[in-house]
């Protein structure tokens, strides 16, 4: 059985920096950049070097729908 890999995009333009995605990601694939977007927050960004399952939480989470779960 072969794995789907699965990409996060986030609109960083749109985050608001919460964190109730990365608090909620079981795999640890999401973090909070140091950088600010152009409303001034802090936004969430998907540390490549882990692997994303694709559960889909992050997006259900996400206050501002600013997430979205590709698979390869």
């Amino acid at each position: 059985m072969t794995k789907t890999k699965c990409k996060v995009i986030i609109n960083a333009d749109l985050c608001k920096g919460c964190s109730l995605c990365v608090e909620h990601c079981k795999r640890g694939v999401l973090c909070m950049s140091g950088d600010l977007n152009v409303q001034g927050y802090n936004y969430a960004v998907a540390d490549e070097s882990k692997e994303c399952t694709g559960c889909l939480v992050c997006t259900l989470v996400c206050p501002e729908v600013a997430i979205e779960v590709q698979s390869d």
